[in-house]
């Protein structure tokens, strides 16, 4: 059977939130203090991470969510996505100098396991990545004349009931 992950991911662009900053609609998961990534003059600190959900099938997508702040110079930065302390992911992440985001990142988790996600080490909470779900060949194959209803036996009675009609005027 294909590995259903597919080809390894590429990194996402995630480009920069308008001032003011958006908030996010989801409980964040505060963490005591952000952790920077650092590449050149360019510098992310990840102030909080959140996943909302609590488990997802592997090679399924879910949402990862990030509050960012540049404290370097403005560019791109690629930022880790890991699990169980291993990375599933990076993004590249543009904030401009000084500023702060929310973004919201794209992750298909691959293999069956649960642990914490971090976002650049900063923890998002803990997912159970269940396996991939595989058909077998003992499941029922439900298809439209099983029930799903195209309307055909309600013409067949309809046409049965206006022929007994016209037999029995006669």
């Amino acid at each position: 059977m294909p590995d259903p992950i597919g080809p390894p991911a590429t990194p996402t662009r995630v480009p920069p939130s308008p001032s003011p900053r958006p908030t996010v609609s989801s409980t964040a998961t505060a963490t005591p203090t952000g952790t920077a990534i650092q590449t050149d003059d360019r510098r992310i600190e990840v102030l909080e991470a959140s996943v909302p959900a609590d488990w997802v099938r592997a090679g399924r997508p879910t949402t990862v969510r990030a509050t960012v702040r540049n404290v370097g110079e403005g560019g791109d930065v690629e930022i880790p996505v890991t699990h169980g302390g291993s990375v599933v992911s990076t993004h590249v992440v543009t904030v401009a100098a000084g500023e702060t985001a929310d973004i919201d990142v794209r992750v298909v988790f691959g293999s069956p396991r649960t642990g914490v996600v971090e976002v650049a080490g900063v923890s998002a909470g803990e997912l159970t990545v269940a396996p991939a779900y595989e058909p077998s060949p003992t499941d029922p194959v439900v298809t439209d004349a099983d029930g799903g209803g195209s309307g055909a036996g309600l013409l067949v009675v309809a046409l049965l009931v206006g022929l007994w009609r016209r037999l029995s005027a006669t």
